[in-house]
Parts: C-alpha cells; sequence; structure tokens
C-alpha cells in the first residue's frame, strides 16, 4: 500500500495479495512471495502471489474493505521494507513490459489520475 502525499483524503495504491498462483502465461503478473513475507503478510503461511497487472486506487478506507475478525482493522499483515522494495521493483519492471509492448496483459493494469 502506498499512500498519496499531500493528498486531503487519504488515497492508496493496492496490489492484492492471493493464493491461487498464476497460469504459466500469467507469470509475468505475479510475483511469489516468499514463505517469511507470507507469514508477515496474511493470516495464514500458504503460498501467496502478488498480482501485478491489478494496481487499485481509492480512498482508504475503501468500501469493499473488511475488518480482520475480531478487530476494528482491515490490515492482515505488513512486510518489511526490503519486501516492498522488490514488489515495487516488480511491478514497476511488469508495468514498463506493458509500455514497451512486451506484455498481453495492457488492459489489466488500473490506474487512475
Amino acid at each position: 500500500m502506498v499512500q498519496t502525499p499531500g493528498a486531503e483524503t487519504r488515497r492508496v495504491s493496492v496490489l492484492p495479495i492471493t493464493h491461487t498462483p498464476p497460469l504459466a502465461a500469467d507469470a509475468i503478473t505475479h510475483l511469489k512471495l516468499t514463505p517469511a513475507e507470507c507469514r508477515l503478510a496474511g493470516p495464514d503461511d500458504a503460498e501467496h502471489w502478488v498480482v501485478l497487472a491489478e494496481l487499485n486506487r481509492f480512498s482508504w478506507p475503501g468500501h469493499d474493505l473488511r475488518p480482520v475478525p475480531g478487530t476494528q482493522s482491515c490490515v492482515h499483515g505488513s512486510l518489511p521494507q526490503a519486501s516492498y522494495r522488490r514488489i515495487v521493483s516488480a511491478f514497476l519492471a511488469f508495468d514498463d513490459a506493458v509500455k514497451q509492448g512486451r506484455s498481453e496483459d495492457r488492459h489489466t493494469t488500473q490506474r487512475d489520475g
């Protein structure tokens, strides 16, 4: 999650994390988290992938976010700075591939003004 600096409302950019492994053809659109990252990021330590092709931007908290059971928070966990940098780097590489026509997933990267 990245907060837009200086914004009056809290706008965030979020890449979803899923348990569903990508199809071979979609490997460029996903980044597999390490086992240590999985333990930190979510409610379990099963395998997780960051979906690089589904950047979402919205006001925080979004209308579709639900609290973690038994809490008031919708945050399941957090990742260390090194993991964050790895995810950002993978997203930027994917985005560059889309812009240069090396990926068929041009339509899936969502960005708003």
